[in-house]
């Protein structure tokens, strides 16, 4: 049975340098590896549109896909972060507001993992995950609707 401990504030601190740390490793990672993201300017694109028009039922501009017709909006809960995100801040506004989910997932996760182990286990698992799985960190950094998606799974397992 997972014991339902309180957070304290040692576990917003150690929270706090979780995510001062994911973003150096971005910081680190974008250095590193200059270049657009792939799909950032689709999201972009549709974040921009979001924030200007609300709710897209068409895309039009993306008429060989049937999108003028109807837009199978799937990401729906992602595209309305990063349309706030735009309408707050343009282009970097989307991606902050990517990355801003991307530290939620880091935060959740602690909290989560924080219900069973100490907070320096906690801590180190995620830091270890992060270090010796690339790829895991890897897949934070980049703007993608997966992100809310993790988000959410984790609200749904700490029920």
């Amino acid at each position: 049975m997972i014991r339902r401990s309180k957070l304290r504030i040692s576990d917003f601190i150690t929270m706090a340098c979780l995510v001062a740390l994911f973003f150096a490793l971005l910081a680190l990672f974008e250095h590193q590896h200059p270049g657009p993201d792939p799909d950032r300017g689709f999201h972009n694109g549709i974040s921009r549109m979001m924030a200007q028009h609300g709710y897209l039922a068409r895309v039009p501009q993306v008429e060989d896909l049937n999108w003028a017709k109807a837009y199978p909006e799937k990401e729906l809960l992602f595209h309305v972060v990063t349309a706030l995100g735009f309408w707050l801040g343009g282009e970097p506004g989307t991606v902050l507001a990517a990355h801003l989910v991307a530290a939620l997932f880091l935060v959740l996760l602690y909290a989560l993992a924080r219900r069973s182990a100490g907070g320096s286990l906690t801590m180190s698992l995620i830091v270890g995950l992060g270090l010796l799985t690339p790829y895991f960190t890897m897949r934070l950094f980049p703007l993608r609707p997966h992100l809310a998606g993790m988000c959410c799974f984790l609200i749904v397992v700490a029920g």
